[in-house]
């Protein structure tokens, strides 16, 4: 049985959360200056707020009924000035994929169902950050067809 994808509602908040240590736990690793420790609770009201925002598009990933994988994405919009001109885009805040479904398609079959998203609302871009200390996401998401645009350098005073 292969990957399915759906949107997510109240009834997968279980879900949602049970995921939300595949991605967040690495990033705590990483940066424990920036990112507490998620308990379930923290996680499932998380994702409520995600569920509870009128341009928010949350995607549950299946592999045979079981919850394996999803992607938060909202539309982001940005008002043209004097000097930038309008821009609207899809913007991919989190993706998860849990350790025993990855490699296996789920990451992209949860890409592309943004893609179908991003198409329905007649919106061309696609964004999402990825962390410079999680090089395999990286790879992922430029062998998905993402490329670099800009970069964010930070510098610790202490």
């Amino acid at each position: 049985m292969g990957t399915t994808i759906r949107p997510a509602g109240p009834e997968d908040l279980d879900a949602l959360a049970s995921l939300r240590p595949s991605v967040h736990d690495q990033h705590v690793d990483a940066h424990p200056e920036f990112f507490k420790p998620a308990t379930p609770a923290v996680a499932r009201a998380e994702a409520a707020s995600w569920l509870a925002q009128d341009n928010a598009h949350v995607l549950l990933a299946e592999a045979e009924g079981e919850p394996v994988g999803y992607v938060f994405a909202h539309v982001a919009s940005r008002p043209e000035s004097g000097s930038v001109h309008a821009r609207r885009v899809l913007l991919v805040e989190q993706i998860a994929v849990a350790a025993a479904a990855r490699r296996r398609g789920t990451g992209a079959a949860l890409l592309e169902a943004v893609r179908a998203v991003a198409r329905r609302l007649d919106i061309q871009t696609i964004d999402l950050e990825v962390w410079s200390f999680n090089g395999s996401a990286r790879r992922f998401f430029i062998s998905q067809g993402f490329t670099p645009l800009r970069e964010r350098l930070t510098q610790r005073l202490g």
